[in-house]
């Protein structure tokens, strides 16, 4: 499972726990065996808001934990990254990562959270 701690980035004096923006970096460890399973994977940002995910310094895009207000209004239904999560949740809620940029070892998560959203219930899955 990725651990998640602050971290200063280089021109920050220290990272504080009140502020907006925020850096978070977390390692996950894969071994070939779970690299050699065709199920692609995700992240699930958790408790997250709004920022930007890398993974092994590759950019995976950003984030944005906007609230759906009317899921009458969803149009994209059918996608397979996308659910339907209905009134006042995220629009969208996995976020793929491609298996290329994935290792054998120690796998590094970096986020930039602009909203002071927190980690809490950030992981990575298997999608099935």
């Amino acid at each position: 499972p990725a651990t998640f701690d602050a971290t200063s980035q280089p021109g920050d004096a220290v990272a504080d726990p009140d502020a907006s923006l925020r850096w978070w970096r977390a390692e996950f460890n894969l071994d070939k065996s779970a690299l050699a399973d065709p199920r692609p994977w995700a992240v699930e940002v958790g408790g997250l808001s709004k920022g930007f995910l890398w993974v092994n310094g590759h950019g995976l895009g950003r984030y944005w934990q906007d609230p759906a207000r009317d899921a009458r209004q969803a149009r994209y239904t059918r996608h397979p990254h996308l659910v339907n999560t209905g009134y006042e949740a995220p629009t969208q809620r996995f976020y793929p990562i491609p298996t290329d940029w994935l290792i054998n070892g120690r796998n590094t998560i970096l986020v930039f959270e602009e909203q002071a959203g927190s980690p809490d219930g950030f992981r990575v899955l298997r999608r099935t």
